[in-house]
C-alpha cells in the first residue's frame, strides 16, 4: 500500500503543481483585464470632459458667429442710412428749385 500512496501522493502533487500554474495565469489574465477596465474608465471620463469642451466650443463660435453677422450688417444699414438722406436731399433740393423757377 505504501506504493501505491507514493504514486498517489505524486499524482496529487502533480495536479497541485498543475493547478498552480493554471491560477498564476488566471491571475495574471485578471490583472490585465482590471488594468484594461480601468483604461477604458478613465477614456470615457476624458471623452465626457472632451465632449463638453465641445460644446462649450461651439456655443462660443456661435456667439461669435452673431457678433459678426451683426458688425457685418453695419456697414450696410449705414449705406442704406446715407442714401435714403441724399435721396431725400436731392429731391428737397429738386423740389425748391422747381418752386423758385415758378416764382415761389
Amino acid at each position: 500500500m505504501t506504493d501505491e500512496m507514493a504514486m498517489k501522493l505524486a499524482e496529487v502533487e502533480q495536479r497541485a503543481r498543475s493547478n498552480t500554474r493554471r491560477i498564476d495565469k488566471l491571475e495574471q489574465a485578471n490583472e490585465a483585464l482590471s488594468s484594461l477596465a480601468t483604461s477604458v474608465e478613465v477614456l470615457v471620463n476624458e471623452h465626457k470632459h472632451q465632449t463638453a469642451a465641445m460644446l462649450d466650443i461651439k456655443n462660443d463660435v456661435s456667439k461669435l458667429d452673431q457678433k459678426v453677422e451683426t458688425l457685418e450688417a453695419k456697414p450696410g444699414k449705414r449705406w442704406e442710412s446715407v442714401t435714403s438722406q441724399i435721396i431725400t436731399l436731392l429731391v428737397g433740393a429738386l423740389v425748391a428749385l422747381a418752386l423758385s423757377q415758378a416764382g415761389m
